[in-house]
């Protein structure tokens, strides 16, 4: 009997046993009657970003009793090229390149995926530069786009934006084909923009008035004797394309003083060979210069020849007489500022240290140039004043115009003689 007690005792162990002893065991087995995950699905299931950008995806447990559960933040989250897209511990992925990746979670080796498609960098911002500028009429002015994108990048768009302005009168947008190549066409201000798709900026252009751009000397080169003189003259060009002559304007200087100097007797622009050689004659005005080259020979005076030759000159008027010389190398240069200049008889005829004569009495003199040894001539002569018209006094009109009244007394007369 007791032997068949503890048997009956060691079966209900062994039975036990096999039932998980009673319900306390720790070996991790399920609960029995516990919902079992079967699979996770992760959303969205394939979307598309561009680089740079980020998407958050989502895993939603289904479970054995058709429940679902959100496992996103608990669930181990892997991307199958992190070249591509790289993801969080809670579901965030961020493209990094083009391409595709799988985005995965899983929980408790249960897993789900989804595809992300990677495309390009998408623009999200321009720059114009400079943001504000300032040019002279007539002048131009580049402008600059640049992109930021959504990859942190930046590129210069310049020629591939659309590029316009708000007051096109006042300031043209790419000038000559030149993609933001602005140009001042009015005094005013105008907003100079750039657009790619719906995104755009802009810069402000104020248009002021036109600057000098340049600078000509004339006669670019010039060959003179020694002791003679040459006018120089400077024309500058405008930002607008206008020109002026600034001859007296500008900043006058000889490279080589010794051998020419310039602003002779005060006259801007004058030269004056003064030794044999070489030296620049230079115009400048704030930033611009221009230069010629100016060569003082050592050829000598030989003759000079007065023009006009015979002069009539009618009385009270002026004439300008010029001098020419003749040099020893066989050039020519207008001598009329250098010689000494004389009448034969200045109560008929004088003349000024620049060769101009007044006529002042009836007559006729010679007009003669000298330097030196070196002399000229030529004849001029002095006639009555031409009429050029004829204006009596108010008073001698009168006498010559007879009365209305004589008129009206004759016309009863005059009506009688044709009755008759």
């Amino acid at each position: 009997m007791k032997k068949f007690q503890i048997v009956i005792a060691l079966l209900y162990f062994v039975v036990l046993a096999g039932c998980g002893g009673g319900g306390n065991s720790t070996s991790g087995s399920k609960v029995p009657g516990a919902p079992v995950l079967q699979s996770i699905q992760v959303t969205p299931s394939t979307p598309s970003i561009a680089s740079g950008l980020s998407q958050q995806f989502t895993a939603t447990g289904n479970y054995s009793d058709n429940s679902s559960k959100n496992l996103t933040n608990s669930a181990t989250w892997s991307s199958s090229n992190t070249g591509i897209a790289t993801v969080s511990s809670v579901g965030a992925a961020t493209g990094k390149a083009p391409g595709s990746a799988s985005i995965t979670a899983t929980v408790s080796g249960v897993s789900g995926s989804a595809t992300l498609t990677v495309t390009a960098p998408a623009l999200v911002s321009l720059a114009v530069s400079p943001a504000s500028a300032s040019v002279a009429l007539g002048s131009t002015v580049q402008f600059t786009a640049t992109g930021t994108f959504t990859d942190g990048s930046t590129q210069n768009l310049t020629t591939s934006v659309q590029w316009s302005s708000t007051n096109p009168a006042v300031a043209g947008i790419n000038a000559n084909g030149t993609p933001g190549l602005a140009v001042g066409m009015v005094l005013g201000t105008s907003s100079i923009s750039a657009a790619s798709g719906s995104i755009s900026a802009s810069s402000t252009l104020s248009v002021t008035n036109a600057v000098l751009s340049s600078l000509a000397v004339t006669p670019a080169t010039v060959s003179i004797a020694q002791g003679t003189t040459v006018q120089f003259a400077a024309t500058g060009t405008f930002t607008d394309g206008t020109t002026q002559n600034l001859t007296t304007f500008v900043q006058w200087a000889s490279a080589n003083p010794s051998v020419a100097g310039i602003n002779v007797n005060g006259a801007p622009g004058l030269a004056k060979g003064l030794a044999p050689g070489v030296a620049n004659i230079t115009a400048t005005s704030g930033s611009v210069s221009s230069s010629a080259v100016l060569t003082v020979t050592n050829a000598t005076l030989t003759s000079i020849a007065v023009t006009p030759a015979n002069a009539s000159l009618p009385l009270g008027t002026l004439q300008q007489f010029t001098a020419t010389g003749t040099f020893s190398d066989g050039s020519t240069q207008d001598v009329t500022g250098i010689v000494t200049w004389s009448s034969s008889n200045t109560s008929v005829a004088s003349i000024t240290v620049s060769g101009l004569v007044t006529a002042r009495n009836l007559g006729t003199v010679t007009i003669t140039a000298a330097s030196g040894s070196i002399n000229g001539s030529a004849s001029a002569s002095v006639n009555a004043a031409d009429l050029a018209s004829l204006r009596l006094p108010r008073a001698m009109s009168r006498l010559l115009q007879p009365p209305v009244s004589s008129f009206l007394r004759l016309a009863p007369s005059m009506t009688e003689a044709r009755a008759t």
